[in-house]
């Protein structure tokens, strides 16, 4: 690198540090790192401060365990245009690398919201906002269902699904 790149690096991100390659190896947790890791603040969004758009669509993650899983559905969320995550108590950490690498980039994109479920389901029906709850035995399916308007939709725990909290506040179940 040269010395104006790294001058051009400070002014956008701080500090920069140039370590060897087994430094970097051993803060990193990958076979074959990028190249580069970056330390960043992140402060975020509540429901009462999240900004919606009409007809919002909501992402709401009701205890997601894999961090594959959970960085793929909010790199999907983001595909989707949905306004924000929603996160309930025991989702696994948004912040771990696998997350991270599984959201593509997706997780600078999108409002995470930390909540618990009553308070959301409180939230939810203060705003007109319609709770979708995916369930294995729930009759309909996406195709067979009128998802206009205001929506959140729900996935639940991989082993265990949708928590009942959440089952008895849906609208709507979708398999």
């Amino acid at each position: 690198n040269t010395k104006e790149h790294q001058d051009m690096l400070r002014k956008i991100t701080g500090t920069v540090f140039e370590v060897p390659a087994q430094v970097l190896k051993k803060i990193t947790d990958t076979e074959t790192p990028q190249g580069i890791v970056a330390v960043a603040g992140y402060e975020p969004s509540t429901l009462d401060t999240l900004s919606l758009k009409a007809n919002p669509l909501l992402v709401v993650l009701d205890a997601i365990q894999d961090p594959g899983n959970l960085g793929t559905i909010i790199r999907t969320a983001d595909a989707a245009a949905a306004d924000a995550v929603i996160l309930l108590p025991g989702s696994c950490d948004v912040f771990m690398p696998k997350v991270i690498r599984a959201t593509a980039g997706s997780i600078f994109n999108l409002p995470l919201i930390y909540t618990e479920p009553a308070s959301l389901v409180y939230w939810l029906r203060k705003k007109k906002i319609r709770l979708v709850v995916t369930a294995a035995d729930a009759g309909k399916t996406i195709f067979e269902s009128d998802l206009s308007g205001n929506i959140a939709i729900a996935f639940g725990n991989e082993a265990h699904g949708i928590s009942d909290h959440l089952r008895k506040a849906a609208d709507i179940f979708l398999n």
